[in-house]
């Protein structure tokens, strides 16, 4: 009589990961976060024992913390390591990794699972997923304001007698529609040599006694 041959277990054990498509660094320095999700399936036809999931971070990526759904997971800034004792026939665990970036550039992130039980198809037991990580955004330039530097001048009365009389002149200095307060006005003519300066509104009043004409 032929004894029956001893029954070895079999398993196929798979993985899965998805991360945030696109993240942007801010303005001034600092990270943007990415989450990664991982979900490990048997697919039979017995159960996984010893499933052990191991990933590395990229370049620019710290992971920060890990929860899972079964089993436990150890972190550090640039690993992950899950064990999950046994995973039975068509049951799956859930991975989530909460992480951060500092630098530009696709980040592609790869995670392997492995089992102690020998396994028919070994094709499936690693995935990857990628953060596509943009410049923070540059804020538009906004244009210079053009200052009108131009100023204006005028006196009134326009025209003095030379009687060698007291005189009042007032005198506004505008720059656009504003009156320019500060600004020294200087006079000169035979006999006169003045100089005033604006005040609120640009204005001021003078008072001088031409003698000559040619103020």
């Amino acid at each position: 009589r032929t004894p029956t041959p001893e029954y070895v277990p079999s398993t196929d054990i798979s993985v899965t990961k998805a991360a945030t498509a696109q993240v942007r660094l801010p303005r001034g320095g600092g990270t943007a976060a990415i989450t990664y999700n991982l979900v490990v399936v048997n697919n039979g036809p017995d159960a996984a024992a010893d499933v052990k999931v191991a990933d590395t971070a990229p370049a620019g990526v710290s992971f920060g913390s890990a929860t899972t759904s079964a089993g436990t997971c150890a972190t550090t800034a640039q690993t992950l390591d899950c064990t999950i004792a046994s995973l039975a026939p068509g049951a799956s665990v859930a991975i989530t990794i909460k992480a951060t970036v500092n630098s530009t550039g696709t980040k592609v992130n790869v995670v392997v699972v492995t089992t102690s039980t020998p396994e028919t198809n070994s094709g499936n037991n690693k995935a990857s997923a990628q953060t596509l990580v943009l410049a923070p955004l540059t804020p538009p330039r906004v244009p210079a304001k053009v200052e009108e530097i131009c100023r204006t001048l005028a006196a009134n009365p326009k025209m003095l007698k030379a009687t060698g009389k007291a005189q009042k002149i007032s005198i506004r200095v505008t720059q656009g529609s504003k009156g320019v307060s500060g600004v020294k006005v200087k006079l000169t003519g035979p006999g006169i040599s003045k100089v005033v300066t604006t005040g609120k509104d640009g204005k001021v009043k003078v008072t001088i006694k031409p003698s000559q004409p040619g103020i």
